[in-house]
């Protein structure tokens, strides 16, 4: 989940492949993917965690 929804915020021309997302564009080629991929495997555990306790 986290992988899928970090795709638009990467920037992978540093490691020599030629993608770079659209909103990583949008902000100067910063690759913002780990911090927005983290972001949603936090809310989505958080989610699902608070769904099997009640």
């Amino acid at each position: 989940m986290g992988l899928v929804i970090s795709l638009p915020f990467m920037n992978l021309s540093p490691y020599g492949l030629s993608y770079i997302g659209p909103v990583a564009s949008l902000i100067g080629g910063a690759d913002v993917s780990f911090f927005v991929g983290a972001l949603a495997a936090f809310a989505g555990y958080a989610l699902i965690a608070r769904r099997e306790k009640t």
